[in-house]
């Protein structure tokens, strides 16, 4: 094997895998690749794009998955090549417009997996490009010898491999939880900075303007020169981040009550057992309705307490449930839209809590919900 057939298929195999990596991170969580298209959308005043932001997130994920598998398995050559390169050079004029204007603090190329920044991304996808060069110059005018039959089977295969994960987790869950939100993660030592981890360290400058002269001066807080009131007037208090510490995982979990008092603390507490309804649709079907209902009973015969969770307005909410199941609801809590969304990826969900916990996930829409908190 000569050094230029090693260069064909190192870029074969290692494109190959870069689309595997990032198709497969996105197609498990294809409601967080959404809410990344949402963002895109906004940003370039295409709101109107938005309602068919899950469907587009599945796509995506499936063709650089499908991509991907079949690079790997070297079918299609011609095919491969220019799919792979179009797919490299339209992203890289993205990243590069992105780059430039930043509409977004991450493109989501890898989901919730990894996250990159602008420039990272920049830098990932020219390299990609040139890595995927020798590839596409070989084969961009390939006239395979293989059974076109055969590698249809293959690539239909590798197609239908390619939609299953976010087909899964649009009627379940993702299958990997890429959140902090996982089960098994305690939310308050998640939003601790535990102990011997570096904090933040800024650096605070006090503006001061002379009296006589009329120009402002910033004097750190050791400096006394301040002090004297006959020469300067103060203007303004500055503070900038100087090095960054310990980032917690969890940074903005807070629940609040209809008069906007934070109960978060309450429904964390040690030995508390707690059932979460997660409502980000206002267009709960009866079946979602009468699943709500059973959990609430459930949860007062076995002493848990049952909340509803929300970015809605709570008493519209509460009309809005208990007209399709005529079951009155008071325990409704309202949240932040982001915090809803990254909880559980599920329009309608249950999370369970003991003691801070995350115990269990359901889906609302998949039907019943066999609770346990693992020991009840």
């Amino acid at each position: 094997m000569t050094i230029k057939d090693l260069l064909v298929l190192f870029a074969r195999v290692i494109t190959g895998a870069l689309f595997t990596f990032s198709g497969f991170v996105k197609s498990v969580d294809p409601m967080g690749s959404a809410i990344k298209f949402e963002e895109y959308f906004i940003s370039f005043g295409m709101e109107w794009l938005s309602f068919g932001a899950l469907t587009f997130a599945v796509l995506l994920s499936a063709v650089e998955l499908m991509l991907g598998l079949m690079l790997i398995l070297g079918v299609f050559k011609r095919v491969t090549a220019w799919a792979s390169m179009i797919f490299m050079l339209f992203f890289t004029v993205l990243t590069i417009f992105i780059y430039f204007t930043s509409p977004v603090e991450d493109c989501g190329c890898f989901g919730d997996a990894v996250v990159l920044s602008n420039g990272a991304t920049l830098l990932k996808n020219i390299i990609f490009t040139l890595i995927l060069l020798p590839y596409f110059l070989k084969y961009r005018f390939h006239k395979s010898r293989r059974c076109k039959r055969t590698q249809g089977i293959v690539a239909l295969v590798v197609g239908v491999i390619a939609l299953a994960p976010s087909i899964y987790a649009v009627e379940y869950l993702p299958l990997i939880d890429f959140l902090p939100y996982k089960i098994g993660v305690n939310i308050q030592q998640a939003m601790s900075i535990p102990e011997g981890e570096k904090e933040d360290v800024y650096d605070t400058k006090l503006v001061y303007k002379n009296l006589a002269s009329g120009k402002e001066h910033s004097f750190a807080l050791t400096d006394t020169t301040w002090y004297d009131t006959s020469k300067w007037s103060y203007v303004d208090t500055k503070t900038e981040l100087i090095e960054r510490g310990y980032e917690p995982t969890i940074s903005n979990f807070n629940i609040f009550d209809i008069d906007g008092n934070d109960v978060t603390e309450r429904l964390l507490a040690p030995q508390k057992r707690v059932a979460i309804i997660v409502i980000d649709d206002k267009i709960v079907t009866k079946g979602v309705a009468k699943n709500i209902q059973d959990i609430d009973l459930w949860c007062k015969a076995n002493s848990v307490e049952m909340i509803v969770f929300t970015k809605f307005n709570i008493d519209e909410m509460r009309w809005i449930v208990s007209n399709i199941v005529d079951y009155n609801f008071t325990n409704i809590y309202n949240g932040d839209h982001t915090l809803i969304k990254s909880l559980i990826r599920a329009p309608f969900g249950l999370v369970t809590l003991d003691g801070g916990t995350i115990k269990e996930k359901f889906n609302l829409q998949s039907g019943s919900c066999n609770i346990s908190f693992g020991d009840l």
